[in-house]
Protein backbone atom coordinates (compact mmCIF):
# COMPACT_ATOMS: atom_id res chain seq x y z
CA UNK A 1 0.00 0.00 0.00
CA UNK A 2 1.41 3.39 -1.01
CA UNK A 3 1.48 6.30 1.42
CA UNK A 4 1.27 10.06 0.96
CA UNK A 5 3.60 12.34 2.92
CA UNK A 6 2.60 15.81 4.09
CA UNK A 7 5.58 17.91 5.22
CA UNK A 8 4.36 20.89 7.24
CA UNK A 9 6.24 23.79 8.76
CA UNK A 10 4.81 23.96 12.29
CA UNK A 11 4.52 21.29 14.95
CA UNK A 12 1.25 22.37 16.61
CA UNK A 13 -1.35 24.31 14.62
CA UNK A 14 -0.69 22.91 11.14
CA UNK A 15 -1.15 19.22 12.12
CA UNK A 16 -4.39 20.06 13.98
CA UNK A 17 -5.94 21.92 11.09
CA UNK A 18 -4.68 19.69 8.30
CA UNK A 19 -6.21 16.63 9.95
CA UNK A 20 -9.67 17.86 8.93
CA UNK A 21 -8.56 18.13 5.29
CA UNK A 22 -7.10 14.62 5.45
CA UNK A 23 -10.41 13.27 6.74
CA UNK A 24 -12.27 15.17 4.02
CA UNK A 25 -9.93 13.75 1.37
CA UNK A 26 -10.58 10.24 2.70
CA UNK A 27 -14.36 10.65 2.66
CA UNK A 28 -14.49 12.03 -0.88
CA UNK A 29 -12.13 9.34 -2.18
CA UNK A 30 -14.27 6.60 -0.60
CA UNK A 31 -17.47 8.20 -1.90
CA UNK A 32 -15.98 8.16 -5.40
CA UNK A 33 -15.04 4.50 -5.01
CA UNK A 34 -11.29 5.20 -5.03
CA UNK A 35 -8.50 3.59 -3.04
CA UNK A 36 -7.46 5.74 -0.07
CA UNK A 37 -3.74 5.98 0.62
CA UNK A 38 -2.70 6.65 4.22
CA UNK A 39 -1.43 10.19 4.77
CA UNK A 40 1.51 10.72 7.12
CA UNK A 41 2.06 14.25 8.50
CA UNK A 42 5.60 15.26 9.39
CA UNK A 43 6.58 18.62 10.86
CA UNK A 44 9.88 20.11 9.74
CA UNK A 45 9.82 22.79 12.41
CA UNK A 46 11.11 25.84 10.55
CA UNK A 47 10.99 27.85 7.30
CA UNK A 48 10.96 26.37 3.81
CA UNK A 49 14.07 28.43 3.02
CA UNK A 50 15.98 26.54 5.69
CA UNK A 51 14.87 23.21 4.25
CA UNK A 52 15.82 24.25 0.73
CA UNK A 53 19.19 25.68 1.79
CA UNK A 54 20.06 22.39 3.45
CA UNK A 55 19.07 20.21 0.53
CA UNK A 56 20.58 22.48 -2.13
CA UNK A 57 23.86 20.58 -2.00
CA UNK A 58 21.97 17.43 -3.00
CA UNK A 59 19.67 18.83 -5.65
CA UNK A 60 21.91 18.19 -8.66
CA UNK A 61 22.14 14.53 -7.76
CA UNK A 62 20.05 12.48 -10.20
CA UNK A 63 19.44 9.97 -7.41
CA UNK A 64 18.04 12.60 -5.04
CA UNK A 65 15.24 11.29 -2.81
CA UNK A 66 13.39 13.79 -0.64
CA UNK A 67 12.49 11.53 2.28
CA UNK A 68 15.97 10.14 3.07
CA UNK A 69 17.37 13.69 3.00
CA UNK A 70 14.49 14.90 5.15
CA UNK A 71 15.21 12.13 7.67
CA UNK A 72 18.86 13.10 7.81
CA UNK A 73 17.90 16.70 8.53
CA UNK A 74 15.32 15.78 11.15
CA UNK A 75 17.80 13.58 12.97
CA UNK A 76 20.43 16.34 12.90
CA UNK A 77 17.90 18.71 14.52
CA UNK A 78 16.72 16.05 17.02
CA UNK A 79 13.16 16.34 15.70
CA UNK A 80 10.89 13.33 16.25
CA UNK A 81 9.64 11.68 13.07
CA UNK A 82 7.09 9.08 12.09
CA UNK A 83 8.58 5.57 11.87
CA UNK A 84 6.78 5.08 8.54
CA UNK A 85 9.37 7.38 6.95
CA UNK A 86 12.08 4.76 7.42
CA UNK A 87 10.43 2.75 4.65
CA UNK A 88 10.40 5.66 2.24
CA UNK A 89 9.80 3.52 -0.86
CA UNK A 90 6.22 3.03 0.36
CA UNK A 91 5.45 6.69 -0.39
CA UNK A 92 3.96 7.54 -3.76
CA UNK A 93 3.37 11.28 -3.26
CA UNK A 94 4.87 14.13 -1.24
CA UNK A 95 3.24 17.50 -0.56
CA UNK A 96 5.05 20.31 1.26
CA UNK A 97 2.89 22.92 3.03
CA UNK A 98 4.92 26.02 3.87
CA UNK A 99 4.43 29.75 4.42
CA UNK A 100 5.71 32.41 2.03
CA UNK A 101 7.55 33.88 5.05
CA UNK A 102 8.83 36.85 3.03
CA UNK A 103 9.85 38.59 6.26
CA UNK A 104 12.84 36.22 6.20
CA UNK A 105 14.33 38.71 3.70
CA UNK A 106 12.77 41.91 5.04
CA UNK A 107 16.08 43.57 6.03
CA UNK A 108 17.63 43.15 2.60
CA UNK A 109 17.56 46.07 0.17
CA UNK A 110 16.96 43.66 -2.69
CA UNK A 111 14.30 41.74 -0.74
CA UNK A 112 11.77 41.47 -3.56
CA UNK A 113 14.37 40.22 -6.01
CA UNK A 114 15.85 37.63 -3.66
CA UNK A 115 12.37 36.48 -2.65
CA UNK A 116 11.48 35.98 -6.30
CA UNK A 117 14.69 34.10 -7.04
CA UNK A 118 14.35 31.86 -3.97
CA UNK A 119 10.71 31.03 -4.57
CA UNK A 120 11.25 30.32 -8.25
CA UNK A 121 14.05 27.91 -7.31
CA UNK A 122 11.90 26.21 -4.69
CA UNK A 123 8.82 25.89 -6.86
CA UNK A 124 10.72 24.59 -9.87
CA UNK A 125 12.44 22.03 -7.63
CA UNK A 126 9.37 20.87 -5.68
CA UNK A 127 7.00 20.81 -8.63
CA UNK A 128 5.66 17.26 -8.79
CA UNK A 129 4.14 15.24 -5.94
CA UNK A 130 5.20 11.91 -7.40
CA UNK A 131 8.83 12.97 -7.70
CA UNK A 132 10.65 15.29 -5.23
CA UNK A 133 7.35 16.63 -3.91
CA UNK A 134 4.92 19.43 -4.69
CA UNK A 135 5.26 22.68 -2.74
CA UNK A 136 2.03 24.45 -1.77
CA UNK A 137 2.42 27.95 -0.33
CA UNK A 138 0.27 29.87 2.17
CA UNK A 139 0.23 33.62 1.44
CA UNK A 140 1.46 35.29 3.58
CA UNK A 141 1.46 32.51 6.23
CA UNK A 142 -0.48 29.58 7.75
CA UNK A 143 -3.12 31.84 9.33
CA UNK A 144 -4.42 32.56 5.82
CA UNK A 145 -6.55 29.46 6.41
CA UNK A 146 -8.41 31.26 9.20
CA UNK A 147 -8.75 34.51 7.26
CA UNK A 148 -12.25 33.79 6.00
CA UNK A 149 -15.83 34.78 6.61
CA UNK A 150 -18.86 33.20 4.94
CA UNK A 151 -19.86 36.67 3.70
CA UNK A 152 -16.78 36.75 1.45
CA UNK A 153 -18.71 34.75 -1.17
CA UNK A 154 -22.26 35.39 -2.33
CA UNK A 155 -24.27 34.76 -5.48
CA UNK A 156 -22.73 37.63 -7.41
CA UNK A 157 -19.59 38.80 -5.57
CA UNK A 158 -16.35 37.51 -4.08
CA UNK A 159 -14.31 39.58 -1.61
CA UNK A 160 -10.60 38.77 -1.59
CA UNK A 161 -8.07 40.33 0.76
CA UNK A 162 -4.45 41.39 0.49
CA UNK A 163 -1.71 42.07 3.02
CA UNK A 164 1.81 43.52 3.05
CA UNK A 165 4.26 40.60 3.10
CA UNK A 166 6.87 42.45 5.16
CA UNK A 167 4.41 43.41 7.91
CA UNK A 168 3.73 39.77 8.79
CA UNK A 169 5.74 39.69 12.02
CA UNK A 170 7.23 43.18 12.28
CA UNK A 171 8.11 43.83 15.92
CA UNK A 172 6.31 46.77 17.46
CA UNK A 173 3.86 46.97 14.56
CA UNK A 174 0.09 47.05 15.02
CA UNK A 175 -0.43 45.69 11.53
CA UNK A 176 1.03 42.19 11.84
CA UNK A 177 -0.96 39.55 10.01
CA UNK A 178 -1.79 37.56 13.14
CA UNK A 179 -3.36 40.68 14.65
CA UNK A 180 -5.16 41.90 11.55
CA UNK A 181 -6.72 38.73 10.13
CA UNK A 182 -8.90 38.45 13.26
CA UNK A 183 -10.58 41.74 12.30
CA UNK A 184 -12.23 40.13 9.28
CA UNK A 185 -12.29 36.43 10.14
CA UNK A 186 -15.28 34.55 11.50
CA UNK A 187 -14.60 32.93 14.89
CA UNK A 188 -15.71 29.53 13.61
CA UNK A 189 -12.68 29.41 11.30
CA UNK A 190 -10.32 29.80 14.25
CA UNK A 191 -11.52 26.44 15.54
CA UNK A 192 -9.61 23.56 13.89
CA UNK A 193 -12.66 21.26 13.90
CA UNK A 194 -13.81 22.11 10.38
CA UNK A 195 -16.95 20.51 8.97
CA UNK A 196 -17.07 19.35 5.35
CA UNK A 197 -19.20 22.40 4.60
CA UNK A 198 -16.52 24.77 5.95
CA UNK A 199 -13.80 22.98 4.02
CA UNK A 200 -15.76 23.23 0.78
CA UNK A 201 -16.30 26.96 1.33
CA UNK A 202 -12.56 27.42 1.86
CA UNK A 203 -11.86 25.38 -1.26
CA UNK A 204 -14.28 27.49 -3.26
CA UNK A 205 -12.63 30.64 -1.95
CA UNK A 206 -9.19 29.35 -2.93
CA UNK A 207 -10.47 28.70 -6.46
CA UNK A 208 -11.73 32.27 -6.84
CA UNK A 209 -8.55 33.68 -5.32
CA UNK A 210 -6.28 31.61 -7.52
CA UNK A 211 -8.36 32.34 -10.62
CA UNK A 212 -8.14 36.07 -9.89
CA UNK A 213 -4.36 35.69 -10.02
CA UNK A 214 -3.73 33.24 -12.87
CA UNK A 215 -6.79 34.06 -15.04
CA UNK A 216 -6.69 30.56 -16.53
CA UNK A 217 -8.50 27.52 -15.12
CA UNK A 218 -5.69 25.25 -16.24
CA UNK A 219 -3.28 27.01 -13.85
CA UNK A 220 -5.48 27.25 -10.77
CA UNK A 221 -3.41 24.66 -8.87
CA UNK A 222 -0.06 25.50 -10.48
CA UNK A 223 2.11 26.71 -7.59
CA UNK A 224 4.63 28.38 -9.90
CA UNK A 225 1.96 30.26 -11.82
CA UNK A 226 0.28 31.42 -8.61
CA UNK A 227 3.56 32.78 -7.25
CA UNK A 228 4.61 34.44 -10.51
CA UNK A 229 1.30 36.29 -10.64
CA UNK A 230 1.46 37.19 -6.96
CA UNK A 231 4.90 38.63 -7.62
CA UNK A 232 4.17 40.53 -10.82
CA UNK A 233 0.75 41.88 -9.82
CA UNK A 234 1.13 42.47 -6.09
CA UNK A 235 4.59 41.90 -4.58
CA UNK A 236 6.65 43.82 -7.12
CA UNK A 237 4.46 46.96 -7.26
CA UNK A 238 3.08 47.03 -3.68
CA UNK A 239 4.86 44.35 -1.59
CA UNK A 240 1.49 42.69 -1.03
CA UNK A 241 -0.08 39.31 -1.73
CA UNK A 242 -3.62 38.06 -2.19
CA UNK A 243 -4.26 35.98 0.92
CA UNK A 244 -4.43 32.27 0.03
CA UNK A 245 -4.13 29.05 2.03
CA UNK A 246 -2.20 25.98 0.92
CA UNK A 247 -4.58 23.45 2.54
CA UNK A 248 -7.54 24.06 0.16
CA UNK A 249 -4.96 24.12 -2.65
CA UNK A 250 -4.29 20.43 -1.97
CA UNK A 251 -7.99 19.55 -2.22
CA UNK A 252 -8.37 21.34 -5.55
CA UNK A 253 -5.16 19.71 -6.80
CA UNK A 254 -6.70 16.29 -6.14
CA UNK A 255 -10.37 16.77 -6.99
CA UNK A 256 -10.44 19.67 -9.47
CA UNK A 257 -12.84 22.63 -9.50
CA UNK A 258 -16.05 21.20 -10.97
CA UNK A 259 -17.28 19.85 -7.63
CA UNK A 260 -16.91 23.26 -5.99
CA UNK A 261 -17.50 26.01 -8.56
CA UNK A 262 -19.79 25.87 -11.57
CA UNK A 263 -19.69 29.58 -12.40
CA UNK A 264 -16.59 31.76 -12.27
CA UNK A 265 -18.42 34.88 -13.44
CA UNK A 266 -18.57 36.76 -10.17
CA UNK A 267 -17.42 40.28 -9.50
CA UNK A 268 -14.20 40.20 -7.45
CA UNK A 269 -13.43 42.87 -4.89
CA UNK A 270 -9.97 43.13 -3.34
CA UNK A 271 -9.46 44.76 0.07
CA UNK A 272 -6.33 45.38 2.12
CA UNK A 273 -6.82 44.02 5.64
CA UNK A 274 -4.23 46.49 6.94
CA UNK A 275 -6.92 49.14 6.59
CA UNK A 276 -9.07 47.47 9.26
CA UNK A 277 -8.87 48.84 12.80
Amino acid sequence: MSNILFIVEGAKDEPKYIEQFIQYHKEVMEKNGNHVSPIIVQSYGTLIYDLYRKISSYKMDDEFETIPVLLELLKSKSIAYDAELDDYEKFSDIFLFFDLDAHYYCKRKDRNEILCESMNDLLSFFNESTEKGKLLISYPMFEALKCFNDDFINESNVTLHSFNIYEVEKKGSSTTFKQKYKCISSDCYNNPDYSNEKIEKLVQYFIYGSMHLVENEANITNSESIFINQFEKFIKPNEQVVILSSFPHFIVDIFGIEKYVDDMKRKVYLKDISEHP
